[in-house]
């Protein structure tokens, strides 16, 4: 087993580009989370040093505790290789971690199942290998309208730099819906150390709608979005989506995951997302392995008893 600290970008992308589409995984989301915690790259080479496994951590804190995170990993075609990445990674990584949390793309058989999860279990992904009056055609039929409504009221999507413009609109979006979310130093760090994009949709000067698109491999990720109380009138993110949908297509994009669904939690913002015609992915269940197992079990009280 190698760890890749210093590893070429190139040869790590590539091997997560090949065998993953999630840019957690990705070289980029690495050093961009870096300026907020700890982040390693470990990595398994068969007999010609070619990689076969690969795997990225990141050190989270919760209850005032360390833990090791793996999200979207590992990546190994073999879950025997997978398996032996996440059973090997703590004797190695200088941590004071207690457990190791794994939120998978693929199956794994150890670990015992997560009472939490970080990231949502649950996406819905369009196919946009197609022509985009094909893309159209298979949103919803209420979507459609939305889309050529928006338009016809003088919506204009357009690229935007001004990180301002974004986080004063999650601002007004997170007091309105009583969500949290992150300070505009985070969005501004994502936009410059990843291949991200700001899309704005605009009526005239006043701002409605806005989103933070990721791009990594084929796979565009509709990462953040905020909006105005007045897009409930305009579909301003109806139109946006299309239209990134179409800067997608144009960067060679086959896929459009608009990241996170779920039923229970977020009615109104999954039946929008369902919208688009995407297909419903399920990912594996998340799973705790306990490096310090009466730390673990204290954590597990006091998950309980805080629900947090």
């Amino acid at each position: 087993m190698e760890f890749l600290d210093n590893n070429s970008k190139g040869e790590w992308d590539e091997f997560v580009e090949k065998n993953s589409n999630s840019f957690l995984q990705s070289f980029d989301w690495g050093e961009f989370k870096k300026s907020y915690q700890g982040v390693w790259r470990v990595c398994i080479r068969d007999k010609e040093n070619k990689i076969i496994g690969a795997c990225q951590l990141f050190e989270e804190k919760r209850l005032f505790q360390k833990y090791l995170y793996i999200p979207h990993g590992p990546i190994a075609e073999k879950r025997e290789l997978r398996e032996k990445l996440i059973n090997n990674v703590a004797k190695k990584i200088d941590s004071n971690s207690f457990f190791i949390k794994v939120e998978p793309e693929r199956d794994i058989s150890i670990g015992k199942k997560a009472l939490r999860r970080v990231q949502p279990q649950e996406t819905s992904v369009i196919d946009i290998d197609k022509e985009m009056d094909d893309i159209l055609m298979n949103f919803r039929k209420s979507t459609r309208y939305n889309v050529r409504n928006a338009k016809k009221n003088g919506i204009i999507v357009e690229k935007s730099k001004d990180c301002d413009i974004f986080f004063n609109l999650i601002k007004e979006t997170t007091e309105r819906q009583q969500f949290n979310s992150y300070n505009k130093k985070y969005f501004k760090e994502l936009l410059d150390k990843t291949d991200s994009t700001l899309f704005v949709a605009r009526k005239r000067d006043k701002v409605i709608s806005a989103s933070i698109i990721l791009f990594f491999g084929k796979t565009a990720f509709y990462l953040h979005s905020a909006s105005s109380i007045m897009d409930r009138r305009l579909n301003a993110t109806s139109y946006l989506i299309f239209e990134s949908i179409n800067e997608a297509k144009r960067r060679g994009c086959l896929r459009y995951d608009l990241w996170g669904i779920d039923r229970k939690k977020f009615p109104g913002v999954t039946t929008f997302k369902k919208g688009f015609g995407g297909e419903d992915i399920l990912y594996p269940n998340a799973v705790d392995l306990p490096i310090q197992i009466n730390k673990y079990r204290l954590y597990l009280l006091l998950v309980k008893l805080f629900k947090r």
